[in-house]
């Protein structure tokens, strides 16, 4: 559970040097209370939602994608398009988070960096590239498997592991967001979506809590997964 009240979205000037113009304006969004699933949509779960025929089989046996691998059921699941992950949480009884929702669980109300604090992103913190991809695997970790990661309300692999859709369309600056964390989306919506929380072949600097990344709705690739959130 992540509790009702504000907190500040975006880039943190007083604490982080590597602020993006797109992680700006800072600003007070004042969150519900929600649920966030604590682990990424694993490999197994998805498979549930495909054999219940609520979901879509990935076509092909690519040895980059986990669900083509044997013993990755624990895994998160990725070559997924955002539409995949819309689907799965729906049938799940979820939905995808807001971005708001997103960054707020991630992070929680101090401002911090990362999930973890302010200390630099390691291995010790999140699956990621420390000279090879994985933390020298080249592949995801089981989620969970990072429990100093951890983020202030227990999310796990908020940081690495996998990138996360969300719901909100994609713009280039907080300038008009909703402050009450809602998603921010467009009638017709835009042409891409954000994705969150860097994967396990992105460098620390893109696993910082406020960064922001975008793409291609219809794209599914090896780095990108999902988590869902729910209303109380």
């Amino acid at each position: 559970v992540v509790p009702e009240g504000a907190f500040r979205q975006g880039c943190n000037l007083a604490w982080d040097t590597e602020c993006e113009i797109d992680e700006s304006p800072y600003h007070e969004v004042n969150v519900s209370r929600f649920f966030i699933d604590k682990y990424e949509v694993t490999v197994d779960a998805y498979g549930k939602c495909v054999a219940e025929g609520a979901c879509q089989a990935l076509i092909g046996t690519s040895s980059i994608c986990n669900h083509a691998i044997p013993g990755k059921g624990q895994h998160p699941m990725n070559c997924i398009t955002w539409f995949h992950a819309k689907d799965y949480c729906t049938w799940a009884g979820k939905r995808l988070c807001s971005e708001s929702e997103w960054e707020k669980a991630s992070r929680g109300t101090d401002g911090r960096i990362y999930p973890w604090g302010n200390e630099a992103a390691t291995c010790d913190y999140a699956v990621k590239h420390n000279g090879q991809s994985g933390c020298g695997t080249n592949s995801t970790w089981p989620v969970g498997s990072k429990p100093a990661g951890a983020s202030p309300y227990g999310a796990l692999d908020m940081s690495g592991n996998v990138w996360e859709w969300v719901e909100d369309d994609w713009h280039s600056t907080y300038t008009g967001a909703p402050t009450n964390g809602s998603a921010w989306v467009e009638n017709p919506r835009a042409s891409a979506r954000v994705v969150r929380g860097g994967g396990f072949a992105t460098y620390g600097w893109y696993l910082r809590s406020s960064f922001r990344f975008h793409e291609d709705p219809a794209l599914a690739v090896r780095y990108f997964g999902a988590r869902c959130c729910r209303a109380p």
